[in-house]
């Protein structure tokens, strides 16, 4: 189970920073479903990625949602080491990607 975790997670979170833009027009999201949501391939994918776990007695318990807010994070902190650029709004890369694999 740890593993399929750590690949769920990763590949989330790979997919949203780079093709996670949702758009609003007259407040209606633009993207409603997945033929026109463009899912991350194995090519655009790193060649590893880490995804570690701390077990704790602090709530919430689980693997939904709570891995990923820091890992947005902690991937535009990473772009911003190797590119000198500042990432604030997602996707961060809107080209192909220069970093990938």
């Amino acid at each position: 189970m740890p593993m399929a975790l750590r690949r769920s997670i990763g590949f989330f979170a790979n997919n949203h920073n780079q093709f996670g833009e949702l758009t609003f027009e007259n407040g209606v999201p633009q993207k409603n479903n997945f033929h026109q949501y463009q899912m991350i391939r194995m090519k655009e994918a790193p060649n590893e990625i880490d995804v570690h776990f701390v077990q704790n007695e602090i709530d919430p318990t689980g693997m939904g949602e709570p891995p990923f807010p820091p890992v947005f994070g902690a991937m535009a902190n990473a772009l911003d080491k190797a590119t000198g650029t500042r990432y604030y709004k997602q996707p961060f890369v809107t080209d192909k990607p220069p970093l990938v694999g």
